[in-house]
């Protein structure tokens, strides 16, 4: 019945919403920061392509560059146009940086930046190709982002007009998953519901510490059997003998039990109130 109440047609339609708008594998498919469904907005759409195609777009504009250029060098590594993220189009020129007797006669080759990072280095220059890029193109990638961003922000929007049903839905599962939880560990640990009496008595069979047996190889259980015979009871022995966990196990069988769930005990009865 909870669980119906729960799944309700607002929240059905939350999750149409948000599958219609937001693709969760697309980012690991494509290799870079995406989420938005394809199809769901064209514009987006364009940039997208227009940004997987553009290692091969820079390759051929390269090509038609260099050609032109026969004052570069190209003995081992032929340069390149490349694309930064917020920075933009810059040639990209290994090993040498141009003397200024070059740059004289290469119109509007200006230098950006050097990267002497990994075994080649690399220098970095605008010239009017790179420029014709920034103006073409500009920094699709911060676009495609910027985009998505405001996609997601207004989707948001959207579903916090929901909010109500989705912590109730929310909660009812954090409550499933803990109740599934004692279910499992219950099953393994062989734990048993405790048997609840108005009497001022306590008593449990083969006892055992919740978390103190899964850091050991063997625990002994402990019995426990406490009459109405006086508030305080004491606890005598040897250090490192067991008391405190004797103890914390006791206490915690009684609060697991106080709350009407499994404990961990062989439990025959076990009364209401807390002990003092």
């Amino acid at each position: 019945m909870q669980a119906g109440s729960c799944i309700t047609t607002e929240l059905v339609y939350v999750y149409e919403l948000v599958m219609g708008v937001l693709d969760v594998n697309r980012t690991k498919e494509k290799g870079y920061g995406t989420i938005v469904k394809e199809g769901f907005c064209d514009e987006l759409d364009e940039l997208r392509k227009i940004y997987e195609e553009l290692p091969e777009f820079l390759m051929e504009v390269s090509s038609m560059e260099i050609s032109r250029l026969p004052l570069i060098r190209r003995d081992k590594h032929v340069p390149c146009i490349d694309y930064i993220h917020q920075i933009g189009y810059l040639l990209c020129i290994f090993e040498e940086k141009l003397d200024e007797s070059t740059l004289e006669e290469l119109q509007d080759f200006e230098f950006a930046f050097s990267d002497g990072e990994g075994e080649t280095k690399k220098f970095f220059y605008r010239t009017p190709k790179t420029r014709e890029l920034d103006n073409l193109l500009g920094d699709i990638y911060h676009k495609i982002l910027d985009m998505e961003r405001a996609i997601t922000r207004d989707l948001v929007s959207h579903i916090l007009l929901f909010s109500s049903q989705l912590l109730n839905a929310v909660n009812f599962a954090a409550r499933l998953d803990c109740f599934l939880s004692l279910a499992l560990v219950a099953r393994q640990h062989n734990y048993v519901r405790p048997v609840l009496t108005e009497e001022t008595l306590l008593e449990i069979r083969n006892g055992r510490h919740v978390l103190q047996e899964m850091t050991v190889d063997t625990f002994v259980p402990n019995d426990t059997k406490i009459l109405d015979d006086g508030r305080i009871n004491i606890i005598t022995g040897p250090n490192y003998s067991g008391k405190s966990i004797y103890i914390k196990q006791v206490t915690t069988s009684v609060n697991i039990s106080d709350k009407r769930e499994l404990t961990q005990k062989q439990i025959s009865e076990l009364t209401k109130a807390k002990i003092d």
